[in-house]
């Protein structure tokens, strides 16, 4: 048995004992937790040369699973992201073990892991377009379960995946072997792909309009599997040399547009209305400044993991945040929410101190992502004052926020925040300015992400 079948069959066994314990939400997660143990497991200490019996039968971890035209291959690459996927799952499910309510899209989240497997595995280039768009509804069911929605941002965000899907399959047909090099308007398809996947200015929308939508975590994982996409695309689209001329076609591309997102999401954050859409451009502020550090280190380890890392910790602490500051169908416009960090401020400050980490502000562990731009900059650039403005934007958009939220209180009546909930959002509080204090431990965090 190939190893990318047995991680189906295994995900849908989890996922039977999912729905069976979906009305208690604690042991819901305990099966999530035990389930990204052994994932986490299975990957560490499997060997990729030789079979592992399990329950009799043999199983390949790196044998190839054809379906027609395509190969489905778990090579380090994919058990790289099979990794940071679960790692991100125990820590959902972990917190939601102590905070129940922390963890009611949990049942939704096999459709995430399921759809992803393609996009973890899948080795035709020509295919690749196809497996993203695949991952991507996955992320977009987990978003919209259970909750009301309207399907203008999914259409925003899914449309300029499938435009690159459509473009990648004009490589279904093979290039004459007869010639040595790859013809020009190839590289220029790829080039395009990854600047559609990418989802920076202008396909930027879907992602921002996403943020308001479902569940917060929901969009937290949204927002964190779109940047494993792009990753997976970045990767896998130039896995040959000879589709490398690609990436550097691309790559000035990028490198120009990450440079208006930067001020565009300032800019966006500075004149937002609601809670969740300042958030969301504090994300993909984020995202662009993660972008440009890649680009301009693409062979700095350090820099990746310190990357990935502050992006994971900063979305997922703002998201719990907001899952206790907004309850479902709760109105997020700023200036409903007067006063409301009176009777939740454990949640309005985590909230705050992940969107300031995501913008880059000094005392959180954004600013060190700051720093690197000016590290890895060697030629006169515009890029760190444009991140500056942008993040600066971002800040007096989350100060205006604050102003609001600890204003005149006009619901006398509002519940107060769960005491578990209000513990540990306390204590991601204080972890956020101590990894800003003593980035160190971040940096051992994210080589286990990277």
């Amino acid at each position: 048995m190939s190893g990318v079948l047995f991680l189906f069959q295994f995900l849908l066994l989890i996922s039977l004992f999912s729905v069976l314990t979906g009305r208690w939400l604690r042991l819901q997660a305990l099966v999530w937790v035990l389930a990204a143990l052994a994932a986490l497991w299975m990957v560490a200490q499997w060997p990729g040369d030789r079979p592992v019996l399990v329950l009799g039968r043999e199983v390949w971890l790196q044998k190839a699973l054809r379906w027609q035209y395509v190969d489905m291959v778990m090579d380090p690459l994919g058990q790289q992201m099979w990794r940071v996927l679960w790692l991100s799952v125990l820590l959902w499910s972990l917190v939601a073990f102590i905070v129940p309510s922390w963890g009611k899209g949990l049942k939704w989240l096999p459709f995430p892991l399921l759809l992803g497997i393609p996009a973890l595995t899948v080795q035709s280039t020509w295919a690749l377009g196809w497996a993203l768009v695949l991952a991507a509804v996955g992320n977009l069911i987990l978003l919209y379960g259970g909750t009301p929605g309207n399907g203008r941002g999914v259409w925003q965000w899914l449309l300029p995946l499938l435009m690159g899907a459509l473009a990648l399959t004009f490589l279904l047909l093979p290039p004459d072997p007869n010639v040595t090099t790859v013809a020009p308007w190839r590289l220029v398809v790829i080039a395009l792909f990854l600047v559609l996947v990418a989802a920076v200015v202008p396909v930027h929308v879907g992602g921002v309009t996403l943020a308001q939508a479902g569940r917060p975590l929901g969009a937290a994982w949204l927002w964190w599997g779109q940047t494993l996409l792009f990753i997976i695309a970045w990767k896998r689209a130039v896995s040959s040399a000879d589709l490398v001329p690609a990436q550097w076609q691309a790559q000035d591309i990028l490198q120009f547009l990450a440079w208006i997102t930067l001020v565009w999401a300032g800019i966006g954050a500075l004149g937002a209305s609601r809670l969740r859409r300042l958030w969301g451009y504090a994300a993909l502020y984020n995202w662009a400044l993660t972008l440009a550090l890649w680009l301009l280190a693409p062979t700095s380890l350090d820099t990746w993991r310190w990357t990935l890392v502050v992006r994971w910790f900063a979305l997922g602490a703002s998201a719990l945040a907001l899952t206790t500051l907004l309850p479902d169908g709760i109105d997020d416009d700023i200036h409903r929410l007067s006063g409301w960090a009176r009777r939740r401020p454990w949640a309005v400050s985590a909230w705050a101190a992940g969107v300031a980490t995501l913008a880059g502000v000094p005392f959180t562990p954004g600013f060190w992502s700051q720093w690197l731009l000016h590290v890895h900059t060697t030629t006169p650039t515009p890029l760190p004052w444009m991140a500056l403005v942008g993040g600066v934007a971002i800040m007096l958009g989350v100060v205006r926020a604050l102003v609001a939220l600890w204003g005149p209180l006009h619901e006398p009546l509002l519940v107060r925040e769960d005491g578990r909930a209000a513990f540990l959002l306390g204590t991601i509080a204080i972890a956020i300015l101590a990894g800003a204090l003593w980035p160190r431990w971040l940096i051992h965090l994210g080589a286990l992400l990277w």
